[in-house]
């Protein structure tokens, strides 16, 4: 009855989520902190949060889903009590901002859109599945492992942690780059401008 409780809490969350404020000209830094702000008082769990990743595929259809409910679960785990978190986007799609802010340790059962683990600033994240870009973007700290490849750009602006792509990168890694550690296993497309880190491909230092 408890977790019945927890999941209509969350589900009335969800309602309550004014994303359309994207379209009224709020920045998505400014959306996080508005839907934090809801969550803050809220009672939840990480099973909770489990649980309600699987129950958003109900949203799907919804304008913005793929925005909406990335910025809704990274504020459900940064404002969470507990530190492990398991998210399951396999049957929602390429979810957008999974990891915003991160401070946790997140298990990510699919693939992620574009914003993972962008501003990190502790913790571990672990995708168990591909991305489309902007992966780690503006990382302070923390440690990002993409187990699958990345269509888009990687570590830009990052400032400390470590980001580790098993698979691909299809397009620039590092851009304006100012600390921490890029390690990609798979291929690269191209190496942006560097100011510091390093870069790692398949354990060679370039």
């Amino acid at each position: 009855m408890k977790e019945d409780q927890a999941l209509q809490q969350l589900q009335e969350t969800w309602r309550k989520f004014d994303y359309d404020l994207l379209r009224k000209g709020h920045r998505y830094y400014d959306i996080y902190d508005k839907v934090a702000a809801i969550v803050r008082d809220l009672e939840y769990s990480a099973e909770d949060v489990e649980g309600f990743s699987v129950a958003l595929a109900g949203y799907r259809e919804e304008p913005g889903f793929h925005w909406k409910s990335g910025l809704l679960l990274a504020a459900l785990v940064n404002e969470g009590r507990d530190d492990d978190y398991l998210i399951h986007t396999a049957i929602l799609g390429p979810v957008n901002f999974i990891g915003y802010r991160n401070r946790k340790n997140i298990t990510v059962k699919g693939d992620v859109g574009t914003g993972a683990g962008m501003e990190m600033a502790c913790g571990r994240m672990t995708i168990e599945g591909n991305a489309i870009s902007s992966i780690g973007n503006d990382m302070k700290g923390g440690t990002i492992i993409v187990e699958g490849s990345v269509k888009g750009d990687v570590g830009y602006q990052m400032e400390g942690g470590v980001i580790r792509i098993r698979g691909d990168i299809e397009k620039e890694c590092g851009d304006e780059m100012k600390s921490g550690e890029v390690h990609i296993f798979g291929e690269i497309d191209s190496i942006g401008h560097v100011f510091h880190g390093k870069i790692f491909h398949k354990g060679e230092l370039v």
